[in-house]
């Protein structure tokens, strides 16, 4: 099992070189540094709703391939019009990158009128974030080169919750035990719903 996850892992980040070999053949370039600033825009999709997203990276490349970088974000809610604002330093292995930050809630969530839910579990300010993904070249366009931005970000949002109230007829240790599971059920939601699976479109200036 390890070994096969080992292999996975070799081709993946053989995978992750690939993409950039094209931009350092030998010759009057081979092992340049390189700055990059790249600009995303796209969505994402998280448990309890859609995002907009909207992202400015500035990395630098030692021989065009590993390198370190910084990115300022924005996430949009459509379904409950939340707004998250999102920094991060990450190191870069071709095309593939990993790093972590902070997160800034600018705009509450707010139930809409048919909602199924009764509020939300809020949630502080300021919250740690990650980020992960892979960035892919495809074709020369102007002075820079359009691209496609596979992401997984994590950040706590606030989550929808139902309020629970006892049964005439239920007991309170049956009425503990059901609030006990359900903020368990809850708080793993929370973790789930941290993640968002983002895709979007990229342009990349080199110089």
């Amino acid at each position: 099992m390890h070994t096969k996850l080992g292999i996975v892992l070799i081709l993946f980040f053989l995978f992750c070189f690939t993409l950039y070999a094209d931009d350092n053949e030998p010759g009057e370039n081979a092992k340049k540094n390189v700055a990059q600033l790249t600009i995303k825009t796209g969505g994402a999709l998280g448990v309890y709703e859609p995002w907009i997203t909207g992202n400015v990276e500035f990395s630098y490349l030692f021989w065009g391939w590993l390198g370190v970088g910084a990115e300022a974000g924005i996430h949009s809610g459509l379904t409950y019009q939340d707004l998250h604002s999102t920094g991060y330093l990450f190191l870069k292995l071709g095309g593939f990158y990993i790093g972590g930050g902070v997160s800034l809630e600018m705009a509450d969530s707010m139930l809409p009128a048919d909602s199924e839910y009764d509020t939300f579990s809020t949630i502080e300010m300021f919250h740690p974030a990650v980020t992960m993904g892979l960035l892919i070249p495809i074709i020369q366009l102007g002075p820079g080169k359009l691209g496609v931005n596979l992401s997984l970000d994590w950040f706590v949002t606030d989550i929808p919750i139902y309020y629970l109230e006892q049964e005439e007829d239920e007991s309170i240790i049956a009425y503990i035990i059901k609030q006990i599971v359900s903020g368990l059920g809850q708080t793993v939601a929370g973790v789930i719903a941290s993640g968002k699976l983002g895709v979007e479109l990229s342009y990349t200036f080199a110089f």
